[in-house]
């Protein structure tokens, strides 16, 4: 007499698997790419990319450094700080990473893209509070708008660049890579939720 054994679960085939793995891939490297610049009169002089913005370096290609690493631009150069720590991408760097592993030893699909939810929610998160580059800034320009302030009150003679905003010359600005960051992981989220093949686990019975 035939017997049917118990059910045994294999991946059904995940079409929009391949696609999601070099999406990842992509959206990893774009990690080294630049996603924050520091621009004086529309020239860049100052960008970080991605693994930057997390351990607090920056380049400075036109700058000729010895190192090819900018000091931080609104500190004293002797100080052991940095230009600042973006802990929210840091966290969607380790999702990221971690969404690759679960996605190329065919882990669940669900997972991974919750993973890369959540990568996707830091850097928005992080892009709407200001990466520390762009805070630096805005700190030092208003130190200075309030010392201009405080020369005014104390009658001293007028500073004949006080007519000039630097907020119009000295810029922080995201880069075209960032967003194409964004663009990317919000690919792998659609994919993955929505995407062709979506149920991937089905129940196989093996008739002995």
């Amino acid at each position: 007499m035939p017997r049917v054994a118990s059910p045994k679960f294999a991946p059904t085939n995940d079409p929009s698997r391949i696609i999601r793995l070099s999406t990842l891939v992509a959206a990893l490297l774009c990690f080294f790419l630049p996603w924050v610049e520091l621009h004086c009169a529309n020239q860049r002089l100052v960008y970080q990319n991605g693994f930057q913005t997390v351990i607090g370096t920056a380049t400075a290609p036109e700058l000729p450094t010895p190192t090819n690493r900018a000091p931080h631009p609104f500190k004293n150069k002797d100080a052991e700080t940095t230009l600042g720590y973006a802990w929210l991408v840091s966290i969607a760097l380790i999702s990221l990473i971690a969404a690759l592993i679960f996605t190329i030893n065919h882990h669940g699909r669900s997972i991974s893209s919750l993973f890369v939810a959540l990568a996707l929610a830091c850097l928005g998160l992080q892009a709407a509070l200001g990466f520390p580059m762009q805070v630096n800034l805005k700190k030092n320009q208003q130190e200075k708008a309030n010392a201009k302030k405080q020369a005014t009150t104390k009658n001293q003679p007028p500073d004949p660049f006080d007519n000039i905003d630097p907020a119009k010359i000295v810029t922080v600005k995201l880069s075209p890579w960032f967003y194409a960051e964004l663009a990317l992981l919000t690919t792998v989220v659609g994919l993955g939720f929505f995407g062709p093949g979506i149920n991937e686990i089905k129940v196989r019975p093996l008739i002995r």
